[in-house]
């Protein structure tokens, strides 16, 4: 887990895929997100949406938005 802006790209890079939970949001956060996001899209890696702050997922809040080039 890594959301500072300085080392996401790297995480991207060394994942499988890439899961962001959407919880609290910051300016710099969203940044982070966008950021790991076009990472996850150049390297061709799957990556998926938690779009509850909920500790169980299900999957009607588990959404795949990138696993499919």
């Amino acid at each position: 887990m890594a959301h500072a802006i300085e080392e996401v790209e790297d995480m991207v890079s060394i994942a499988g895929a890439l899961v962001i939970n959407i919880g609290t949001l910051s300016e710099k956060w969203i940044k982070a997100m966008h950021i790991c996001m076009l990472r996850a899209k150049k390297l061709k890696k799957p990556f998926y949406l938690i779009c509850e702050n909920t500790k169980t997922q299900t999957p009607d809040n588990f959404y795949e938005v990138g696993g499919l080039f």
